[in-house]
C-alpha cells in the first residue's frame, strides 16, 4: 500500500462534499480519525452509507499530518510508542489480537484489525458504544442466562461512583461511602481493603507474606477481587470530568487508562490461573462504567469483550454474578479444574498460591506450575516448578503410568533422573490414587520446602438462602463444581521440558540423535516400545540436561506378548511411520491398518527421525 495519504484519500470538492470515505487511508486507521480529502480531523461528520457531507465556510480543516515524511515516521512508527492513553490501548489489543489465541469484541461486536504491522485498531466502535441494559449486561456480557433470579433491592449496595471526580482511587477506596456499602455489604464477597487503602492481593503474581507487593512492575492487583471467582474491580480518578452524569447514549470521556489497567488484570490473571474458563473486571472512573470479560474455550482460545454499562448497575452486576458462581461454580472454572486442585492437594501443595499456566493442548493438556520462592514472592519471570499433564482417557493413562514406573525403576537402575515425578488418579465411582514414579528427591524436597501463604480477606462465602449449594469458602469453592469432579482424569507430575533449549550445542542434530539413541536404549531395557516417535514427543528437560522421548499413552509392552498397535491412515501417528504401512506386516480392517509393532519397527523409526534431524540441521547450515 502507498503510504502517502494524499493519494489514497478521496477528492475534496469546493463544496465541501466528500464523494467516499478513505477508509484504507493509513493514517484514518492510525489515529481513528475521519478522513477529509487530504486533510483529516478528529471531528465527527455526518454519514449517509460511505458518502460522507460536511456543511461549513469554505476553509481548509487542518491536517494532522501536514507533511509527507511526518506521515511516514509515525506509520513507520512501532508499537509500544504511543503517547497517549488512546494509543496504548489500541496497541494492547492489536498486540494480542496478533496472537492467534485472542479476539476482542466491543458490546459483543468483534473488533476488526488492519493488517498492517504497525497500524492500531480503531477504537470508534468503545467511543461510540451505547450503554448495555442491565439484562443485556447480564446474559451478553457475563453470560448468565435471563432465568437466573435477579438480587433483591436489599442484596444490592449502593455506591456513589461519580465521587471518583472529586476523589483520587486510594482516598476513594477507604472512604465511608465505599466501605459502607459495597465493602461491608454480605453479597459482594469482596475482600476487605488494607488499613492503607493500598490494593489487596487476589493472584499469586508478585506478592509477600503479608499479600501485598509494592511492586507495579511484576504484578496485576485490581482494586477488589472476588474471593469466590475471578471477578475484580478497576477504579480510576477522573477530576477533570464534567461534573454530570453520563448521557445514556454517548459518553462524555473515555477512561481508556482504566480500560487498559483491566484488560491487563484479565490477561495476566488468565496467564496464571490456567483453570479458570471465565475472568471478569469492572473498569469504573466518574464518567464511564465498562465490564471487561475474557473466557477461554476448550482449546485454549481466549476472547476478551468490552461492554459498557450504567453506574446504577454495577454492584447489581456484581451480586447476581456472585449469586450465579455459588450455584454453578463449574461456569467459572475450566474442565481441567477440579482434577489440578486434588492432585495438587493429593500432594499437599499450596493451590491457591501457585501460578497454573496452560501451555500446550490436544487429546490431553499440558499446564506449568510455579510456587513461591523462600520469601513468599511469585515473581512472573519465576520459572516453573513442574509441569501437569491431564488425560481424560483412563485407560491411556494407566498405561502411560505402568510404562512411566517401568522406564523410570530402569533409569535408576543405571543411576540416571526421569523426567516423570509423581502421578493422581481420579475415576468416577473409585477411590482416587496417587503415586510416586520416580524415587528422586527434587519432588518430595519441593513439596517440603514450599512456603505458605494465607489469604487475606473474610473467612468464608456464606451459602445464600435460596440456593441449595454447599457452603463455599475460599480455599473450597473450586472443589463444589459437582459436575466436573464426576469426570475421570488422571494426573501426570512431569519435569519442564522445551522444544528450544537456550543454549545451542543442545540443538545440534548430533546431541539430539545421541539423547534420542540413549534414551530409546533405555525403553527398550524396560520392556517397552514407544510406537509414536516424532517431533511432538521430543522434549529437552533442561534438570536433566538431555532430552527425552515422551508420550507413553500408546505404548505397548514388549513382555506382554501382544505388541498389536492399530493406526489410522493419514493420522500423525501413521506418517510417523513414512506413510508407507503397506511395508509393515499389518492387516487392513475397516480403514485402519493393524502392526505387528517389534523392536526392529521402533528402530527404523528412530532412524528415519535421526536421519530427519541431521538433514534438517544441513539444510539450515547450507542456507
Amino acid at each position: 500500500m502507498n503510504s502517502n495519504p494524499s493519494t489514497l484519500c478521496a477528492s475534496f470538492f469546493e463544496d465541501f462534499t466528500i464523494t467516499e470515505r478513505a477508509s484504507d487511508c493509513p493514517t484514518c486507521l492510525y489515529f481513528g480519525v475521519h478522513c477529509l480529502g487530504n486533510f483529516h480531523t478528529r471531528k465527527p461528520v455526518h454519514q449517509d452509507g460511505k458518502n460522507m457531507s460536511v456543511v461549513g465556510r469554505k476553509r481548509k480543516i487542518q491536517c494532522l499530518t501536514p507533511s509527507k515524511s511526518r506521515s511516514d515516521k509515525l506509520l513507520n512508527e512501532e508499537l509500544g510508542k504511543a503517547r497517549n492513553s488512546e494509543g496504548k490501548l489500541s496497541e494492547r489489543l492489536t498486540e494480542l489480537a496478533r496472537k492467534d489465541e485472542f479476539t476482542v469484541s466491543i458490546n459483543r461486536v468483534d473488533l476488526v484489525f488492519p493488517i498492517e504491522e504497525h497500524h492500531g485498531v480503531n477504537l470508534a466502535p468503545l467511543t461510540t458504544a451505547a450503554i448495555l441494559s442491565y439484562g443485556q449486561a447480564k446474559q451478553g456480557s457475563l453470560g448468565i442466562p435471563s432465568s437466573f433470579r435477579d438480587p433483591t433491592v436489599k442484596e444490592v449496595p449502593t455506591t456513589n461512583y461519580h465521587l471518583l471526580q472529586t476523589n483520587s482511587e486510594s482516598a476513594f477506596q477507604k472512604s465511608h461511602a465505599f466501605q459502607s456499602t459495597f465493602i461491608a455489604c454480605p453479597h459482594t464477597h469482596c475482600m476487605e481493603l488494607s488499613s492503607s487503602g493500598k490494593k489487596i492481593f487476589h493472584m499469586p503474581s508478585a506478592v509477600d507474606k503479608s499479600g501485598m507487593s509494592a511492586s507495579n512492575d511484576n504484578t496485576a492487583k485490581p482494586d477488589v477481587a472476588g474471593l469466590i471467582m475471578p471477578k475484580m474491580m478497576e477504579l480510576k480518578t477522573d477530576r477533570t470530568a464534567p461534573k454530570r452524569k453520563a448521557s445514556e447514549t454517548k459518553p462524555k470521556s473515555y477512561c481508556y487508562d482504566v480500560l487498559l489497567q483491566a484488560v491487563d488484570r484479565l490477561v495476566v490473571g488468565s496467564d496464571i490461573r490456567g483453570y479458570y474458563s471465565r475472568f471478569t473486571c469492572d473498569a469504573i472512573s466518574s464518567c464511564n462504567a465498562y465490564i471487561t470479560s475474557l473466557t477461554v474455550d476448550a482449546d485454549g482460545k481466549r476472547h476478551i469483550d468490552i461492554s459498557r454499562i450504567s453506574h446504577n448497575d454495577i454492584n447489581k452486576l456484581w451480586v447476581v454474578q456472585t449469586q450465579y458462581a455459588i450455584a454453578h461454580p463449574e461456569y467459572y472454572v475450566s474442565e481441567d479444574a477440579t482434577a489440578i486442585i486434588d492432585a495438587l492437594l493429593a500432594f499437599n501443595i499450596q493451590w491457591n498460591v501457585c501460578r497454573v499456566s496452560r501451555v500446550a493442548s490436544s487429546s490431553s493438556r499440558v499446564y506449568f506450575v510455579t510456587l513461591p520462592d523462600e520469601d513468599g514472592q511469585l515473581p512472573l519471570h519465576k520459572k516453573p516448578a513442574f509441569a501437569m499433564k491431564i488425560n481424560p482417557n483412563m485407560p491411556r493413562f494407566d498405561n502411560e503410568v505402568r510404562a512411566l514406573r517401568d522406564i523410570a525403576a530402569q533409569y535408576k537402575r543405571v543411576g540416571l533422573e526421569h523426567y516423570a515425578l509423581a502421578y493422581y488418579r481420579r475415576s468416577a465411582g473409585e477411590t482416587p490414587s496417587n503415586g510416586m514414579l520416580d524415587d528422586g528427591d527434587y519432588f518430595t524436597e519441593l513439596i517440603r520446602n514450599q512456603t505458605p501463604i494465607p489469604l487475606p480477606g473474610r473467612g468464608g462465602v456464606d451459602k445464600l438462602p435460596s440456593q441449595s449449594t454447599p457452603k463455599a469458602t475460599k480455599t473450597t469453592w473450586y472443589l463444589h463444581c459437582s459436575g466436573d469432579r464426576k469426570r475421570s482424569a488422571g494426573v501426570l507430575f512431569l519435569h519442564v521440558g522445551t522444544y528450544e533449549p537456550r543454549k545451542e550445542r543442545h540443538c545440534s542434530a548430533k546431541h539430539i540423535q545421541k539423547d534420542l539413541i540413549d534414551c530409546f536404549e533405555q525403553v527398550m531395557q524396560a520392556g517397552w516400545l514407544q510406537t509414536d516417535l516424532r517431533t511432538d514427543n521430543i522434549l529437552y528437560f533442561n534438570r536433566l540436561q538431555r532430552w527425552c522421548i515422551i508420550d507413553y499413552d500408546l505404548a505397548v509392552c514388549t513382555r506382554d506378548g501382544d505388541t498389536k498397535v492399530t493406526l489410522k491412515p493419514g493420522s500423525a501417528r501413521a506418517n510417523a511411520c513414512g506413510g508407507r504401512l503397506e511395508m509393515l506386516l499389518c492387516t487392513s480392517s475397516g480403514g485402519e491398518v493393524t502392526v505387528d509393532w517389534t523392536i526392529l519397527t521402533e528402530m527404523a523409526m528412530l532412524i528415519k527421525f535421526c536421519v530427519k534431524i541431521g538433514e534438517k540441521e544441513t539444510s539450515i547450515i547450507s542456507e
